[in-house]
């Protein structure tokens, strides 16, 4: 029910604010854009493919881009089960079929989970300071997961479920259930890693 759920996951989205300083964008080398999420299906153009996480991270590496056009992208995911695409390879025919670039992006296509995205981001590069690209609750996990490797990490949190507090009771809806599954998910995952990791 409203408001706990949202008061739920708003913990989590509230750890990292947007990037808008424009500063510390042009500061970057890289820009990292995280799977979120596809379907395989050749019927459909790429940008249909990808699921809403994919797609409203792969918006804000875009946005990220105009600003910085001197970073590169690094879109990262391997394959769900045995699709023939990648997350990756999805994200950059989606980004190619919107924009006009003809710089080669990175793709990190290995990586099956958000630890094995962290492991790939630093052998790509290193210390290099790294715009990471994901959903505002998915960012404590994936941050924590990037600074504890080694990279040089600057959080673009986006996706936020919650835009606007609302503290009026309201009957139990699907969104309810939505954002207090995604925030028990992210919970144990982050008590997973620092417990056994």
């Amino acid at each position: 029910m409203q408001p706990f759920a949202s008061i739920f996951i708003n913990s989590l989205e509230n750890d990292y604010e947007c990037l808008l300083d424009s500063n510390k964008i042009k500061s970057a080398d890289y820009i990292i854009i995280l799977g979120g999420g596809y379907a395989d299906n050749i019927n459909m153009p790429a940008s249909s493919q990808l699921g809403l996480y994919s797609l409203a991270r792969l918006i804000e590496g875009m946005r990220l881009k105009k600003i910085n056009p001197n970073a590169q992208l690094i879109f990262s995911g391997g394959t769900q089960f045995n699709e023939n695409n990648t997350q990756a390879s999805l994200l950059n025919k989606a980004y190619l079929s919107l924009i006009n670039d003809t710089n080669k992006n990175i793709l990190s296509e290995l990586p099956h989970n958000t630890k094995s995205e962290a492991d790939e981001a630093f052998k790509l590069v290193g210390k290099s300071k790294l715009i990471l690209v994901t959903s505002a609750s998915h960012m404590p996990r994936s941050f924590y997961l990037f600074n504890k490797i080694g990279c040089n990490v600057i959080a673009a949190p986006c996706d936020f479920s919650v835009k606007d507090l609302e503290y009026y009771p309201n009957f139990p809806n699907g969104m309810s259930i939505k954002q207090t599954e995604l925030a028990i998910h992210e919970y144990l995952a982050i008590l997973g890693y620092k417990l056994f990791d």
